[in-house]
């Protein structure tokens, strides 16, 4: 009996050791604002589609992202630096890191992105204390756009409803 428990403990060691883990799929960028005043919300949004901007650049499957994103987090910050001041949004402090970040479950068009404790790329803008804007780094891989993922709507469901609508199809 203790030789099959030992058997069957190494098979799954074993196969936790041997499965490759997906880490760059759970890559998320969060933007935190200055503040929720409109003109420091859309600085956010503007450093927000010029990160996703630059990521898309750097991102190469072959290559570990974690590892392109902590080389490249100045060029990154150069880079996002000097399109706010092509867009008139002078001294912009920005302190960008890489970091464990906690994440709330979210539904997008009837597609479950589950929260909890996510490798992310943080980009905090001023003092940081506005409300903050998140996506993953690889939506396509819950088969979402980026377009899908910054959609301001919001969708109301009852799990009750949704049970009933099941019943009678």
């Amino acid at each position: 009996m203790k030789k099959k428990i030992i058997i069957i403990i190494s098979i799954v060691l074993l196969l936790f050791i041997l499965i490759p883990k997906e880490e760059n799929k759970d890559l998320r960028i969060r933007v935190i604002a200055n503040s929720n005043n409109p003109y420091d919300q859309e600085i956010k949004y503007i450093v927000a589609s010029e990160a996703i901007r630059i990521l898309n650049k750097i991102k190469n499957d072959n290559i570990d992202l974690k590892e392109r994103i902590l080389s490249n987090i100045p060029d990154i910050k150069k880079q996002i630096e000097v399109t706010l001041k092509e867009k008139n949004y002078h001294d912009v402090s920005l302190d960008i890191y890489l970091g464990e970040e906690k994440f709330p479950t979210k539904t997008y068009n009837d597609k479950i992105i589950p929260g909890g404790v996510y490798e992310t790329l943080v980009i905090k803008i001023g003092d940081a204390k506005g409300s903050n804007w998140w996506s993953l780094l690889y939506p396509e891989f819950f088969e979402l756009s980026f377009e899908e993922i910054n959609s301001n709507e919001v969708e109301y469901r009852s799990y009750i409803w949704d049970n009933i609508k099941k019943i009678f199809k």
